[in-house]
């Protein structure tokens, strides 16, 4: 028993990251179509929804009475606790990720919720709008404006639309907080030439990050990299080419096909390179220590005694002289490789084993150090090893999946170095 005060510290499954975060500008094969006449834009698809050569996108109403009337249609709808709940859930996760230092997204949210509630009522409405004319006599005049191309329609613009990889300087991200972004679903007439939709042609799209020269070199070798987008803390694998601008500054270009749709109205983003992270066991660096073991090839491992538990046939190295083979029951063995590791407080040095099915004997001598900790669950000392993944100044990740190792919630030892393998614990 050890009455020395000894500090305790409780497992926990979480993820360490030191990376530096980077802001990047996005890039994609997008197109903004005008107002071919001036009026009031009626629109019938939600943003982020993929859209097919000729099909409808808006009515164009110069006068203003298709857009009261569809307003009439619209208000008839019901609204079911399903779509209540969807609206929520973007409430929700907008307060989840709500960051004061960063107000223009309180914009992005605004559309969020405005789409949200256009998904809701749109669906039919042209249908019901055409049936409510036809039983009027009404004759309105409008203007019916079809997709010239297939692509993912959005609703905002901010005049980087035909911005090209090759003009990206560090210039570029000074327009960040000034950036003019136009949400286009307004109640507002709109005049001929000005901006009614965008689409976005390819499910590909990329972002240049402007990079230090020392991620530069860590990033040399690399063809892809695991990036995390910071706002919703989304991690996912894109293609990577770094190089220089014309302005002589490192950038690199990240390319993915994934998640277009999810940020078609972001302009900028925050990103980090998962390259000093990992996700695991978290343990202080202070825990872990190497011990000693003797390398024992499975071979000499058996079943025996009493319990149908692992042990070895063994002579004793007490100077005697027995030549009597006897069970010896091993606990908290380490299997790797074809290899148990025995602690030796078990097994000693000149200790003979025997195989018991080919008869070939073993001096213990060989021993290999292990990297672990102590764990206290029970109140004694019991040695566990650690796969590390990753390590910063204070804190080590290490493996989950670790045979016969930590598992979150464990009890281990902090500055273990005056203890010994079952030491109780007071």
């Amino acid at each position: 028993m050890t009455k020395n005060h000894i500090t305790i510290y409780e497992v926990n499954n979480t993820k360490i990251s030191d990376d530096v975060s980077f802001t990047g500008v996005v890039l994609r094969k997008e197109e903004v179509y005008n107002a071919p006449d001036d009026g009031y834009v009626n629109y019938f698809i939600p943003s982020g929804n993929r859209v097919g050569v000729g099909q409808l996108l808006y009515l164009l109403d110069s006068s203003g009475s298709i857009s009261s009337t569809i307003s009439d249609l619209e208000s008839q709808n019901e609204v079911s606790e399903e779509d209540i709940t969807h609206i929520r859930d973007t409430i929700n996760t907008y307060q989840a990720n709500y960051d004061s230092s960063h107000f223009n997204e309180v914009y992005n949210y605004m559309y969020d919720i405005n789409n949200s509630v256009f998904e809701l009522t749109k669906p039919g409405l042209y249908s019901d709008l055409n049936k409510v004319l036809s039983k009027s006599g009404n004759t309105l005049s409008y203007t019916k404006e079809k997709a010239f191309k297939t692509g993912i329609i959005s609703y905002c613009v901010d005049g980087m639309e035909s911005l090209k990889a090759n003009q990206i300087t560090r210039a570029t991200f000074q327009k960040e907080s000034s950036i003019n972004k136009k949400q286009l679903q307004t109640a507002q007439a709109v005049h001929k030439g000005n901006p009614v939709y965008k689409l976005v042609t390819d499910d590909e799209w990329s972002m240049v990050v402007p990079i230090s020269k020392d991620y530069f070199d860590r990033l040399a070798n690399k063809k892809t990299v695991n990036i995390t987008i910071q706002r919703d803390n989304l991690s996912f694998l894109v293609s990577i080419a770094i190089g220089q601008g014309s302005d002589g500054e490192y950038y690199a270009t990240l390319t993915s096909s994934r998640y277009m749709q999810r940020y078609i109205n972001d302009r900028f983003l925050e990103i980090e390179f998962n390259l000093n992270s990992a996700s695991g066991l978290k343990i202080p660096n202070n825990s872990i220590f190497s011990k000693d073991f003797y390398v024992v090839p499975e071979a000499y491992v058996t079943k025996g005694g009493n319990s149908n538990n692992s042990g070895v046939l063994k002579t004793n190295s007490d100077g005697t002289g027995s030549s009597e083979f006897k069970f010896e029951e091993l606990s908290n063995l380490i299997y790797m490789k074809g290899n148990y590791y025995v602690s030796n407080s078990v097994l000693h040095g000149g200790d003979t084993l025997l195989d018991k099915t080919t008869g070939q004997k073993l001096v213990v001598s060989n021993t290999e150090k292990l990297k672990g900790v102590y764990q206290t669950n029970d109140g004694t000392c019991t040695f566990k090893r650690i796969e590390e993944l990753y390590h910063n100044s204070e804190y080590a990740i290490v493996s989950a999946q670790t045979a016969n190792g930590l598992s979150e919630y464990d009890h281990i030892v902090i500055n273990p170095s005056k203890l010994q393998e079952d030491d109780f614990i007071k």
